[in-house]
């Protein structure tokens, strides 16, 4: 069963039903709701929903936005307002880039009294802040960065007509990272678990401990085997992290 959902916006694979809680996951840069699918059956006692941002799979008509104020708003509407997981505690989750942005959708979910009571940082330094000032991603990064750190499929990366059609949503995507580290999103409530692969060369673990400025809840930092992308090449490693979260392992 494959249900679209808050105009295309969010993607669920099977009835929410009695689930544990509702997982809205945010993929990297490029990266769209399908990279949720394999989390989705590993975590078979959660409602595991990808997010589906504007330019790609059932979206790639729709208007691109690099605005970090909008698209926020635009991912924490549809999570308030999907019916089918109103009463099922709600946790987010981002990967990369998509952490930023599903720190600025739990602000707004909190301000919504939406709260969400888990926020799972895949393989992401925090953003910056006064104390940490962080690495900024510059709009205007290479692309050829980005496919290189595995971002794009291989396939896809070796098919110049496939990167023609994905490169506006890949640069949006990018601005989109710069808007979020730059807007500073307000301090949440949400406990915080950060989860990094222990060959990913992109991440630092030593910065993760920042993540404790952007949380008044509980943080926990966990290694797991693997590189830069566990929703595509470690879900079952994820899965067991965030569910021994759940059940206080």
């Amino acid at each position: 069963m494959t249900t679209d959902l808050g105009a295309g916006v969010l993607q669920r694979w099977k009835p929410a039903g009695a689930a544990q809680q509702s997982l809205y996951g945010m993929a990297q840069a490029g990266g769209g709701a399908a990279e949720l699918r394999q989390l989705a059956e590993v975590l078979s006692d959660h409602d595991v929903v990808g997010v589906r941002l504007a330019g790609r799979e059932r979206r790639i008509d729709d208007i691109l936005s690099s605005d970090p104020e909008v698209v926020a708003a635009e991912v924490a509407a549809a999570i308030a307002l999907d019916r089918d997981a109103a009463a099922i505690p709600c946790a987010l989750l981002g990967q990369c880039s998509g952490a930023w942005l599903a720190l600025a959708v739990a602000a707004r979910l909190e301000l919504a009294e939406r709260p969400v009571g888990l926020l799972v940082i895949v393989s992401q330094a925090p953003p910056p802040s006064s104390s940490s000032p962080g690495t900024i991603i510059d709009g205007a990064a290479s692309v050829r960065e980005v496919v290189d750190g595995g971002a794009i499929p291989p396939e896809v990366a070796a098919d110049s007509e496939m990167m023609e059609m994905i490169l506006p949503t890949l640069r949006s995507d990018l601005l989109l990272a710069g808007g979020l580290a730059a807007m500073r999103p307000r301090v949440i409530s949400s406990d915080i678990l950060v989860v990094y692969g222990s060959d990913d060369v992109r991440v630092d673990a030593a910065c993760l401990g920042g993540w404790r400025e952007w949380t008044t809840g509980g943080l926990k930092i966990e290694q797991i085997p693997g590189g830069h992308l566990p929703l595509r090449d470690a879900p079952a490693a994820l899965g067991a992290v965030i569910k021994g979260h759940a059940t206080g392992a």
